[in-house]
């Protein structure tokens, strides 16, 4: 006997230091099931305001009664975050699992169902050896947390637990086991036991009881059905066990010093928060004149006619959904192109998701890329539990409704899709070592979608130079589609390194090795956030060789000769050379999502009408970023004279517009004052209306 319970508490020992050691942060909610609380605030207390908002939206918190009451003093979020929930020790030390199902609150389930990570927080009494796994973590945490955790899988989607995770709960629930080897380690695990127990716990419940846990399960989203429910526990040693009094002054406390403070400061935060953020968004009477005619006076567009087409309707309704930008320019396009854009937006959308669903099981993906554009003429094809935004799932989860809007120029959308998703493929489990490379994924992904929109373009009545002359794709439609891509991969560090890590999902970015490698100081590209003076000399290196291809953005530009076209095409150029200006030597890439103000996007879409006006635009982003250059901004020797020859070159290109320009924007300033005075008007109404 003595012999038996020194195996078990071994075996305990060994899962809880796999289960609750320093690698779960970051951790991810789908294999953890609790981790140390001081590790976890000071994670919580590292985030950015990005990240924080990002993680209010996709984290729910739990202080489990009575001691858990305790981390109320240390949590960083607002009371209304909080919720309480009772799991007793005592349900689990006896066994009476009926209980603990029927006392789980709805709250909980239903967070759970919908895909929010759940931590519940306690604090435990087990305080006999500090090198104990299971010093101060409750019962509750290191038992209740994976039981609820793998019956909720088991009986909402019949999920089978990895044996792996089996032997972790089985160890830390300290329950009977069978064959040991010499080497402390289990070689055999007589699991049969725990399965039926599942089976017998639910049989246990009355029928009341099973319809109420069956409930929630209808809510479930597509990535919970696949992958489980998010449960992690958060434990710490007690300081005041059964000092019910002491928990009481505690919620008083909580309660008046948070009603305190809301009253204190919630008038000043808000108008200091509003004045900030309006503010922020213009630096110039240009801006702030274009932010209040985009308001007040926006520009005539096409009314998009759907004639009572339902399936048409939601063609656009789930395009303005999945990307707003997109959808402001396509209304841009003549009629009779606008149908076949949307539909091949939202087709190479759905492919998109696809790839970079990181979570989508690494076997399906790359049959379902190549085979992809063999669905286009399945009007009833559907992507299930696909895409990490609600928006993409919602795309993939109705594609059938997409492929029932048969565009005129189906031939040119199915081949673009057919080499994309190949493409796609290709790189699943290639390394982008090379700029060649780099050019080569940028081609597949963006370059083509340019080759696909120019032959749309040349089959409406434009030239035929757009394709060049030989027809292939090492053209300026390709350029067009690599800048716009190129703006993105650059941008999106951030986005791709920093925030996916923090929420425990895999890593990958698109930036060359060649260049990174020559300024990563450890070798590793997902660092950067770490040494951001090295970054920004990577970021600035990545700059340079995107700014090569606008020259041949500018060339494409001059051949267009409708209206429409030029201004669908021009405006999301504008807007990536703007991005460039904004990130270029700017440190706060590696920290949060860098964007160009709203007054000045604003003023890109109500002033690039022609190629004078793009030129102009595009020689007032690169004498910004020259000014950073001359300031001293952080790059190799190499680089700066790279970069150098390419502004030089940008504004020898652009340097005629920009004469031209400058006359017209004096007879603009003469409505400046008016404009000023309407947006005052319109402020002055907006608080008269919100006091009454």
């Amino acid at each position: 006997m003595r012999l038996y319970h020194r195996n078990i508490a071994m075996l305990r020992s060994l899962a809880i230091k796999r289960l609750y050691s320093t690698k779960v942060f970051n951790p991810d909610p789908r294999t953890v099931y609790f981790v140390k609380l001081d590790e976890h605030l000071k994670k919580m207390n590292s985030r950015t305001q990005e990240e924080m908002e990002l993680c209010d939206s996709k984290e729910r918190h739990f202080v489990n009664l009575t001691n858990g009451i305790e981390v109320l003093q240390h949590l960083p979020i607002k009371p209304h975050q909080v919720n309480f929930i009772r799991i007793q020790s005592t349900h689990l030390e006896q066994g009476h699992f009926k209980r603990l199902i029927d006392q789980l609150d709805d709250n909980l389930l239903m967070n759970l169902a919908i895909g929010k990570t759940c931590y519940v927080y306690d604090y435990g009494s087990r305080r006999t050896d500090k090198n104990d796994c299971l010093y101060g973590v409750s019962r509750a945490v290191w038992m209740g947390i994976p039981y609820i955790r793998i019956l909720l899988n088991r009986a909402w989607f019949e999920m089978e637990t990895p044996r792996e995770h089996l032997y972790e709960f089985v160890a830390g629930a300290n329950m009977k086991m069978a064959e040991f080897h010499d080497n402390d380690r289990p070689n055999v695990f007589r699991t049969e036991w725990l399965m039926p127990s599942f089976k017998e716990h639910m049989l246990q419940l009355d029928r009341t009881s099973r319809n109420r846990l069956q409930y929630f399960a209808k809510f479930a989203t597509p990535e919970v059905r696949k992958y489980g429910v998010q449960l992690v526990g958060v434990s710490k040693v007690t300081g005041f066990d059964g000092q019910h009094d002491k928990y009481s002054d505690m919620l008083l406390e909580y309660s008046e010093s948070n009603s305190r403070k809301n009253t204190d400061c919630k008038s000043h935060s808000e108008n200091t928060e509003q004045e900030m953020t309006i503010l922020s968004q213009f630096n110039s009477f240009d801006e702030l004149s274009s932010m209040i005619r985009m308001k007040f006076f926006p520009p005539k567009r096409s009314h998009i006619v759907v004639e009572n087409n339902t399936d048409l309707a939601y063609c656009y309704e789930i395009l303005a959904k999945t990307s707003r930008s997109f959808t402001l320019v396509i209304q841009e396009l003549p009629e009779q192109l606008r149908n076949s854009v949307c539909v091949f937006y939202l087709v190479l959308r759905a492919l998109d998701t696809i790839e970079d669903d990181t979570l989508y099981p690494e076997y399906k993906k790359a049959p379902a890329l190549i085979s992809f554009y063999t669905h286009l003429d399945d009007s009833s094809f559907t992507v299930q539990d696909c895409g990490q935004k609600e928006s993409d799932v919602e795309l993939c989860r109705n594609f059938d409704r997409v492929l029932r809007m048969p565009p005129p120029h189906k031939q040119v959308i199915r081949d673009i899709t057919r080499r994309m998703g190949a493409g796609m493929a290709d790189f699943l489990n290639k390394d982008v070592n090379s700029v060649e490379d780099y050019n080569l994924y940028c081609h597949y992904v963006a370059g083509l979608a340019g080759v696909g929109l120019s032959r749309l373009f040349i089959a409406y009545g434009e030239k035929q130079a757009l394709m060049g002359d030989d027809g292939s794709d090492n053209t300026l439609s390709n350029h067009m589609g690599l800048f716009l891509q190129k703006t993105n991969i650059t941008r999106d560090y951030f986005e791709d390194v920093t925030l996916e890590r923090r929420l425990g999902r895999p890593l990958r970015v698109f930036w060359p090795k060649e260049v990174w490698s020559q300024y990563a100081p450890e070798g590793n590209i997902y660092d950067f956030d770490k040494h951001q003076v090295e970054g920004v000399m990577c970021l600035n290196h990545l700059i340079v060789d995107a700014l090569q291809l606008v020259p041949s953005v500018l060339q494409y530009m001059k051949m267009i000769k409708d209206d429409k076209l030029f201004r669908f095409c021009a405006i999301p150029q504008v807007m990536a050379f703007a991005t460039f200006a904004e990130i270029f030597d700017n440190q706060q890439t590696f920290n949060k999502m860098v964007k160009i103000r709203k007054g000045l996007s604003c003023k890109l879409i109500l002033s690039v009408n022609n190629i004078s006006d793009l030129e102009c635009a595009f020689n007032e982003f690169a004498h910004d970023i020259q000014r950073k250059l001359d300031g001293g901004a952080r790059c190799t020797p190499q680089v700066k004279r790279d970069l150098q020859l390419i502004l030089n070159r940008i504004k020898n290109l652009t340097s005629k517009s920009t004469t031209v320009r400058s006359n017209t924007n004096n007879a603009s300033r003469l409505f400046m004052p008016i404009l000023l005075i309407a947006a005052v008007s319109y402020a002055l109404r907006e608080v008269y209306i919100k006091k009454k």
